[in-house]
């Protein structure tokens, strides 16, 4: 009877410390749907790939982009619930800014608190191919009244490396700010990118220095920055998305050009469907060049910049070839 009783004893024993080690206030889900984790999203492919270098082997920080890494340019891309429920979760969200992400209005008046990032602030930018023609007619024309308000600027302002670096400086200012703790670390991995950038930068002038002056024809208004940088001219901009063709005056007003403005290629985006880009080349008798925008791609986000930059140097550069 005694051993029952002191067996009695230790289990009733064992039973509370037990019930006292499971009753942790820290282990204990509070109803906040935020992870421990820091949690960056990004709104598509390029920003998602210079916020992964930037915080690359950061424990507790997260990085997640809001979009499908295929879905492209974001022009008309229109928000989803599970968007929203990602922004929600969100400590910060990287934008790039500069008129490409238009649903910014509706994201802010839903979540006015979230910190947002505007990786594109303090570039210069180039106004689109029509409000730059309308701009300067209006000029032309002494009108006074400003129109700076309506004007439509090209957001595609990554596609050069030296505005690539001013973007992911401003990413890193300001995760420095937010997330204090990994605000070295944010620093080294950032340095070490730009590093990188500047190379390509470097290489980019190197490959495309026979190609300075040269006119080219593109499918979208997506390499204006890079032929900035590196000094090419391109002269008209055919656009081809959304399985649209051009008229038969547009086609023969076109060929004209490339043989009156010497143009030396089509400069075609390899997302896009370029039917009507081959036909342009038949009656015209000139090249196309693929370039990548890199709007959409993988996982592999380390190096994919620096590789896609010069893969695009490169077939510029192939598309002179005889």
């Amino acid at each position: 009877m005694n051993m029952k009783k002191i067996l009695f004893l230790l289990l009733g024993v064992m039973l509370c410390l037990t019930g006292c080690n499971t009753v942790n206030p820290e282990n204990i889900n509070s109803g906040n749907d935020k992870t421990e984790a820091f949690s960056i999203v990004t709104s598509f492919y390029p920003m998602y790939v210079f916020t992964k270098n930037i915080t690359d082997g950061i424990d507790g920080v997260e990085v997640k982009n809001m979009t499908e890494v295929n879905t492209g340019c974001l022009h008309d891309y229109q928000l989803l619930p599970e968007d929203m429920k990602t922004l929600e979760k969100a400590d910060v969200f990287v934008i790039n800014g500069a008129g490409m992400e238009s649903f910014m209005d509706d994201v802010i008046k839903r979540l006015p608190s979230l910190n947002v990032i505007e990786a594109s602030e303090n570039i210069e930018l180039l106004l689109t191919k029509s409000h730059e023609h309308e701009h300067k007619h209006e000029h032309i024309e002494g009108e006074l009244h400003n129109h700076d308000e309506d004007l439509e600027y090209n957001s595609h302002v990554w596609l050069s490396p030296e505005n690539a670096v001013i973007e992911v400086k401003n990413i890193t200012s300001k995760l420095t700010e937010l997330d204090p703790k990994n605000a070295e670390k944010y620093k080294e991995n950032s340095e070490k990118y730009i590093e990188s950038l500047m190379q390509t930068d470097e290489e980019l002038t190197n490959i495309l220095k026979d190609f300075e002056g040269k006119n080219i024809i593109t499918t979208h208004e997506a390499f204006d920055y890079m032929a900035k940088r590196y000094n090419f001219n391109i002269t008209e901009t055919v656009q081809t998305d959304h399985n649209q063709s051009i008229s038969a005056s547009k086609m023969a007003e076109i060929i004209n050009k490339i043989k009156s403005e010497n143009v030396v290629l089509i400069a075609a985006e390899t997302q896009y469907d370029n039917t009507t880009i081959m036909s342009l080349s038949r009656e015209g008798n000139i090249k196309i060049a693929e370039l990548n925008a890199m709007v959409s791609g993988n996982e592999d986000y380390k190096s994919v910049y620096n590789t896609v930059m010069i893969n695009n140097a490169n077939a510029l550069i192939n598309g002179l070839g005889n």
